[in-house]
């Protein structure tokens, strides 16, 4: 009986169940719709500027004096006429410091103004200044436009509200796509002697021969990306451009203390067409060397934390940002990164079986061999062909290993190293380069239900994947199967 490995692409479609956004098919930072920095959460800065306009979902928290759009940049005008040099989703939060300037006749918007007051002096004529609510015009902290901004244009109106969960989707999908794409740029030494990302030299300084014409990507590991003193460009091509783009895919689980290096031979303007891709990343620490970053972040699931007085000469896409140095260069990224698809993983079923246990709970029972390469199987529960959309994840403990019966629990968000619920799907761990066996025991709905492979198709099968994607939602398939059984999760056409 033949396991069917899984296409990525599979992963995709379903965490875009309900998107109608697919951009990152394209430019992945396309839906930041022109803002230099975007975050989901918080944006708090200290210290320093952005050339263009920036995007907070949550707060904009000012702890310092600080300038916003100081170039004729920017392209998001919400319903009217005006750039939108600062768009805040929640509210201002006046911490400490003095004023931010928002330049080159930008407006800005802000979601909730409950502790805010908005001033354009006497005779509404001045310059609009925006302050804690009950404080003086001339206050600090406050934020000071260049131009009067009608006061009833400062709130979010109908229709200008940025949907920032359904972009975030996109750049996370678009992220955990471009994870999956293999390394095809050439490490070299200065002496044109090739390496791989883990034969960085002592010295740390390493050229990259880039393909013409093509996506060149760099799958590099946080440490290895620290060992990296200065990257070059060597070949016929001697900087990335529109149609050779550059893009590291760094791996790094949790928090990552960056220390950046620096590229050399190339100006700003080239941080267009470089792209740092944060996939697994929760935080992100740039406060070692100064070294200018050149390309863009995308580090959707990340707190990036700036301290360091260098640039970066890109977009920053972010869970929240905190700068207090150094400035944000308005070079957005500029090339069509796709993303890749996975090689299938071929998986041989030993056997599989559920029979129902004393205290009423079906207990199914699997094996499989010939795995190569693969962290985890799908194997689906139906009931009444009205799936769920959330799923469990049985994290593995060893061959042969009996898992403890979980309660269940619905429409619980997947979380690391834990067990979630679901009605549709339950998902299993499966070991690397070994055969495995585990067991597992779930209270069912009914009093017991034998396992009966689902009657479309040859054979059941399902599907492996290679890594463990975050805030997936199974996407419903089609198939003629018997109320509350199990079956392995069918191949989807297409």
């Amino acid at each position: 009986m033949q396991f069917i490995s899984t296409l990525r692409n599979s992963l995709a479609a379903a965490v875009l169940t309900s998107l109608a956004v697919t951009a990152h098919a394209q430019n992945p930072l396309s839906p930041a719709m022109g803002f230099n920095v975007m975050v989901r959460d918080n944006l708090t800065v200290s210290s320093n500027e952005t050339d263009g306009p920036m995007a907070a979902g949550g707060n904009f928290i000012i702890k310092g004096g600080y300038q916003v759009n100081i170039h004729e940049v920017g392209t998001y005008r919400g319903t009217g006429t005006n750039i939108i040099g600062l768009y805040v989703g929640n509210q201002v939060i006046f911490e400490s410091g003095n004023t931010v300037k928002i330049g080159n006749g930008r407006y800005v918007k802000i979601g909730n103004l409950s502790n805010t007051d908005v001033s354009n002096g006497n005779h509404q004529t001045e310059s609009t200044r925006i302050v804690k609510k009950g404080f003086s015009r001339d206050s600090n902290p406050r934020i000071e436009l260049a131009l009067t901004q009608p006061v009833d244009k400062v709130p979010i109106g109908e229709g200008e509200k940025i949907d920032f969960e359904t972009i975030y989707k996109n750049f996370e999908v678009a992220s955990h796509d471009i994870s999956f794409c293999s390394t095809n740029a050439t490490l070299v030494t200065p002496n044109g002697e090739p390496i791989t990302s883990t034969q960085i030299p002592g010295h740390g300084q390493v050229k990259v021969v880039l393909k013409a014409n093509t996506v060149n990507t760099l799958n590099i590991s946080g440490e290895d990306l620290n060992r990296i003193v200065s990257i070059g460009f060597s070949g016929s091509v001697q900087r990335p451009n529109a149609s050779t783009p550059f893009v590291i895919n760094v791996s790094v689980n949790g928090t990552f203390n960056w220390n950046p290096f620096n590229f050399t031979g190339i100006g700003d303007q080239d941080g267009q067409f470089i792209l740092f891709n944060f996939h697994q990343t929760s935080k992100i620490l740039l406060t070692g060397q100064n070294n200018t970053i050149k390309g863009s972040l995308l580090a959707p699931s990340a707190d990036v934390i700036k301290s360091i007085s260098s640039n970066i000469d890109g977009q920053v896409i972010a869970r929240s940002y905190d700068q207090s140095g150094g400035e944000n260069h308005y070079q957005l990224f500029n090339a069509s990164v796709p993303g890749c698809k996975e090689t299938s993983l071929p998986v041989e079923l030993s056997y599989f079986k559920a029979e129902a246990n004393n205290q009423q709970q079906a207990v199914l029972t699997w094996g499989t061999s010939q795995e190569v390469n693969s962290a985890y199987f799908i194997v689906e529960k139906v009931a009444m062909v009205k799936p769920s959309k959330a799923f469990v994840r049985y994290p593995l403990k060893g061959s042969r290993n009996k898992l403890r019966p979980t309660r269940l629990s619905m429409n619980r968000r997947p979380m690391e190293s834990t067990t979630t619920a679901s009605n549709k799907s339950i998902r299993m761990a499966a070991v690397r380069y070994s055969v495995v066996f585990p067991s597992l025991s779930i209270p069912p709905k009914i009093v017991c239900f034998p396992y009966t492979p689902t009657p479309v198709g040859d054979q059941p099968s399902a599907y492996a994947f290679r890594t463990k994607p975050r805030r997936f939602s199974c996407k419903p398939y089609k198939a003629y199967v018997y109320p509350y059984r199990f079956h392995p999760l069918r191949r989807r056409s297409g």
